[in-house]
């Protein structure tokens, strides 16, 4: 495996923030539950300010920043706000990788070489 350190960080900043938006959304739903069935009216008023709190501000902030880190290890729109494995981002790292160093016209002389060997022509 050869993943830089750089990546490895916004590998674990992607998964944790993962878990933080599902958090916040187990939190709003269970939240709800309380500010309808509290026993008293401040117990159900406080509840019902913190889910418009976590909807409101939290929720969005969590997932924007999810969004920037999925965009950082260049997820696909599918993947993101799943936990993301090694293996996987070892693939998506190589999948990009091998994309993002050829020169748009070497693609083409790439896929007419029938020794598939790549020979830039590019100087």
């Amino acid at each position: 495996m050869n993943i830089s350190h750089s990546t490895m960080d916004l590998f674990f900043a992607y998964n944790r923030e993962v878990g933080n938006v599902s958090s916040l959304e187990k939190a709003i739903t269970k939240f709800a539950d309380y500010a309808q069935n509290g026993q008293t009216p401040e117990m159900r008023e406080r509840y019902a300010q913190a889910v418009k709190d976590i909807k409101e501000h939290h929720l969005p902030k969590a997932r924007e920043q999810l969004d920037s880190l999925g965009k950082s290890l260049k997820l696909e729109d599918g993947k993101l706000g799943q936990p993301l494995s090694l293996e996987e981002l070892e693939e998506t790292k190589k999948d990009k990788t091998r994309l993002s160093y050829s020169h748009s016209g070497d693609i083409q002389s790439y896929l007419d070489d029938p020794s598939g060997e790549y020979v830039s022509t590019k100087s």
